[in-house]
């Protein structure tokens, strides 16, 4: 059996193998388990001929041909298939290198890579394994293979590749470490910054630019009438809408006039220098082509320049060139315009700095117009013009003026764009000498355009190279201000909803406009508006994309970091609760060593300047504070060695004192309150939500929240509080307990809330989801004999996670009948199971039901109808 690719994943935030977006795939190798490349004669020079730019890459020895050296002395398909994915990147020119490759268990292996845009990194790793298998297999590939497979990723490319406008922001965005979510990538749409600071481009239309303003600016007519009004200097026109109207007003405009579309852009069907009524007819025909209505204005003699305003501002100037060629006394017209375009600067459309010269309707009519064919053989030395226009955007190039502009114009052209009102823009205008002042028949403003290409700025053709995408990024993020809000990330293997829930209630108290994710949904400013289990990147994004969020609270669960890594690029707060047997089986996971893993990413991904929140009493405390960014922060319920550290260190903590809540920040400290004034923890009677409140108080504390507010949620927050956690319900005398405990640590805390119930009996209903290994799913069991005295184990469908039925209850029920408690029951469907403890409890005892509900509404699915019919 060949290699099996089970799967092939986009992680598109920080993630378990790397803090920036990789691609990740896991396969199986089946008999390619134990080839190396060293077994197959001819497979390093194979690959090396096909792929020469391999011998760059420098593998674990740090040199140059140190991938040559692994594949000469044998490495394995995961290993090479990951080098050449990179490679396969980097010959489209996109810069990546990092890769990583994983043993998982017998021959199944991870690989990673790094990527920038996600298909075309897709598509680079499944086409990395099949020609390596091939490779391997002893086929051969030919170079016109190679060149299918790239030409295939280069299509793809295409799709997904950002202009140079758009990249040139987002670089500058990232420079200034300010976050980034792409949002639509056909209309190179992102949004810079979180929360309430963010701000969306479009490329270089921003959210703080006018729609009344675009209109105005697309209306050329109405443009220069509003301008004209306001004493600037343009040139007069009329719009008109057939050809006889047209010749009309040349005529009282006085020849050479200019023809061009009323609402077109980019330098489309625009005609210049127009002498006669011949040159208006053909002219008005190519215009009419992208627009209804045509203007016809004044010719104004001289160059063209493109000004690039932003907020109000001139950064940059630049005179557009028309595309021309320049003979050679041998090649035809069309061949030259061919040689133009093979400059790696060329390219379709705005993809590159440069756009390809077309031979088209415009350009033919205007080389007729010089006496000149396509097909002509240019004499040596003679220049000829392609069109009269130098827009970037139909092939012209530019030279940088910035600093050659009179101020005067400057401050005509800033007034121009203070009046349309965009707040970025390009004024394009027709100027004979830059130096001296509009007027005189010294040129005028021709148009502005919303919308403004940063090419021509960015890498002009001739002069100084203008970073004007920093302008952009500066005008809508000034100084000081990455686009940030404070993101609190809390993972854990127990109480992260909890934690997540009451830090919310404390910062909401406070004032913030919280959005908060977690199993049971997403909370905006205390309103749930999605309902489900919401603990993964795509939640993430949903709050952070909401402009009313001030702070975000999420729950970070580990199978939203495994599968799709984290929905953020780095938090305020990491905050890991605690590392305990749970999902061991699940997704490769075997030990607490893999959970560790996978949990440490959440305070990894931290801020220089923020804070990693870590409990004291967990046994990898010390491992994850090795691992962990920012500033450690540590709670405990009690004085231990760790805190003693940590005081030492003048690093932050809270702990428990004297049934005390003591807060410490470097040399100051404080009491924040009594134990016993806990309400949601019963005055500390219940360790685990002990922990949970003393980790969101020492949040609350990081976030600079008032001792006196955090007080006063503590005093009012009951344990029952949050849907599906300690949801307590009297029934006929007896206490009906709705909790989400599903693991064995989680269940044995149960028992402090057990003995402070101090029922007759205590009674439980139990789902646990089937993709546990056996191990765990029978320490389930063994924790739910030691604390309950009847154990009635049931099973969702949808927890059975392809595990037989029958198996997941006796795996379960044979760690409780190890125990000493009195009854153990295995009952399949779940209202059965319920209807069985209800009517089988006696006045006083308690019941327990540990089904893995999220809130209020699978409770009443469930339990409505049990309890009308008990």
């Amino acid at each position: 059996m060949g290699l099996e690719v089970r799967r092939i994943r986009a992680l598109e935030g920080a993630n378990v193998f790397a803090l920036f977006p990789v691609i990740y795939g896991e396969v199986k190798l089946n008999e390619f388990y134990n080839i190396s490349s060293s077994d197959v004669p001819g497979f390093t020079e194979s690959i090396t001929t096909l792929f020469p730019g391999l011998q760059n890459h420098k593998c674990s020895y740090g040199v140059k041909g140190g991938f040559i050296k692994r594949l000469k002395e044998g490495t394995y398909l995961p290993h090479i298939s990951e080098h050449l994915c990179i490679e396969l990147q980097n010959i489209l020119g996109i810069p990546v290198k990092f890769g990583k490759s994983i043993w998982i268990d017998d021959d199944i292996y991870w690989v990673a890579v790094e990527y920038v845009y996600k298909d075309t990194g897709t598509l680079a790793l499944k086409y990395s394994f099949e020609i390596v298998e091939k490779l391997l297999s002893g086929k051969t590939i030919s170079h016109e293979e190679v060149q299918t497979y790239l030409h295939d990723l280069k299509k793809v490319l295409d799709e997904e590749k950002l202009g140079p406008s758009t990249q040139a922001i987002i670089n500058s965005a990232k420079k200034r470490k300010i976050p980034i979510i792409p949002i639509d990538l056909r209309w190179s749409m992102f949004q810079l910054g979180y929360g309430k600071k963010a701000v969306k481009i479009s490329a270089t239309i921003t959210s703080k630019t006018s729609l009344l303003a675009g209109d105005i600016a697309k209306d050329k007519y109405m443009t220069k009438k509003i301008l004209e009004r306001m004493g600037i200097h343009v040139p007069r026109g009329y719009v008109v809408s057939n050809l006889d109207s047209a010749l009309d007003a040349a005529h009282k405009i006085g020849f050479p006039v200019v023809i061009k579309p009323l609402d077109s852009h980019h330098g489309k069907g625009v005609i210049s220098d127009i002498k006669e009524d011949r040159e208006v007819k053909l002219a008005f025909l190519v215009a009419s082509k992208y627009s209804r209505k045509v203007m016809i204005e004044e010719h104004l003699t001289g160059d063209d320049y493109r000004f690039l305003v932003i907020n109000g501002k001139v950064v940059a100037a630049s005179k557009r060139i028309p595309p021309y060629i320049i003979g050679d006394g041998k090649s035809t017209i069309k061949e030259l315009v061919d040689k133009l375009n093979s400059d790696p600067l060329r390219g379709e459309g705005h993809e590159n700095y440069l756009t390809r010269v077309k031979l088209e309707e415009e350009e033919i009519s205007y080389l007729r117009h010089q006496g000149f064919t396509p097909s002509d053989v240019l004499p040596s030395g003679i220049k000829v013009y392609l069109r009269k226009n130098g827009n970037l955007s139909t092939g012209g190039i530019a030279i940088d003026v910035t600093e050659e502009v009179h101020l005067e114009i400057i401050n005509e052209v800033e007034r121009a764009a203070k009046t349309v009102g965009l707040d970025v823009c390009g004024v394009d205008a027709i100027i004979k000498d830059i130096k001296r002042p509009l007027g005189n028949r010294n040129g005028g403003i021709i148009e502005i355009n919303a919308a403004p290409g940063l090419r021509m700025h960015l890498r002009p053709t001739e002069g100084k190279k203008r970073n004007v995408a920093d302008a952009i990024v500066d005008y809508l993020f000034p100084k000081n201000d990455d686009g940030r809000i404070p993101v609190i990330a809390v993972t854990g293997t127990n109480g992260k909803t909890s934690v997540v829930k009451l830090l919310g209630k404390i910062l909401s108290k406070e004032g913030y406009k919280v959005g908060m994710s977690t199993t049971g949904g997403i909370y905006i400013n205390d309103k749930k508006i999605i309902s489900g289990d919401t603990t993964g990147p795509w939640s993430t994004r949903i709050i952070l994309q909401n402009p009313d969020v001030e702070v975000a609270v999420l729950e970070v669960a580990r199978g939203g970091i495994w599968r799709r890594g984290l929905g953020y690029d780095r938090a305020f707060i990491g905050c890991v609760l605690n590392i305990r047997e749970d999902h061991l089986g699940v997704d490769g996971i075997k030990s607490k060593e893999d959970i560790f893993w996978i949990k440490s990413l959440v305070t990894e991904a931290v801020l220089p300047s923020g804070f990693s929140v870590l409990n004291a009493e967990d046994e990898y405390c010390e491992k994850l504070m090795a691992r962990a960014k920012g500033k450690p922060a540590l709670f405990s319920t009690k004085y231990n060695e760790n805190i003693k550290n940590a005081l030492e260190k003048q690093y932050p903590v809270i702990y428990v004192e004297n049934n005390r809540v003591l807060f410490a920040n470097g040399k100051t400290s404080e009491e924040i309150i009594p134990v016993k004034s806990i309400n949601y923890a019963m005055g500390g009677k219940i360790k685990a939500h002990l922990e949970n409140a003393l980790a969101a108080i020492l949040i609350a504390k990081l976030m600079g929240v008032p001792t006196k507010t955090i007080k006063e949620v503590l005093k009012d927050t009951s344990i029952s509080e949050f849907d599906g956690r300690m949801n307590i319900i009297n029934f006929e005398n007896k206490t009906v307990i709705i909790d989400y405990a599903h693991n064995p640590d989680a269940i044995l805390h149960l028992k402090d809330f057990v003995q402070i119930l101090n029922p007759q009996e205590s009674w439980c209903v139990v789902a646990i989801p089937g993709d546990r290994n056996n191990d765990i799913l029978k320490k389930d069991g063994k924790a739910l004999g030691k604390v309950f005295d009847h154990v009635i184990v049931t099973a969702r469908e949808s927890d059975l996670r392809g595990r037989d039925k029958d198996d997941l209850l006796n795996r379960i029920a044979d760690g409780a009948d190890e125990t000493d408690c009195k009854e153990v029951r295995k009952i399949g469907e779940c209202k059965a199971a319920l209807r069985y403890a209800l009517n089988n409890a006696k006045s006083g005892d308690a019941i327990f039901i540990l089904l893995g509900l999220s809130g209020p509404e699978e409770l009443s699915d469930i339990l409505g109808s049990v309890f009308n019919s008990t």
